[in-house]
């Protein structure tokens, strides 16, 4: 019975351990996109990125 009482244990644990697992790998593309458009909004600012008027005469 303490063997099958362990191996329970042993499942939860890594049914727990899985699921947080999974939430933050959730997080990650939300952080990246948010990091993303934080470095769009700095390069507008600037003007890395911004619209550049050539005059050719």
């Amino acid at each position: 019975m303490g063997l099958v009482t362990a191996k329970l244990e042993m499942t939860a644990a890594h049914v727990v351990a899985m699921s947080i697992l999974v939430l933050n790998l959730r997080k990650i593309p939300c952080a990246l996109l948010q990091f993303w458009h934080w470095l769009l909004r700095l390069c507008e600012s600037c003007k890395i990125w911004g619209s550049y008027s050539v005059d050719i005469s």
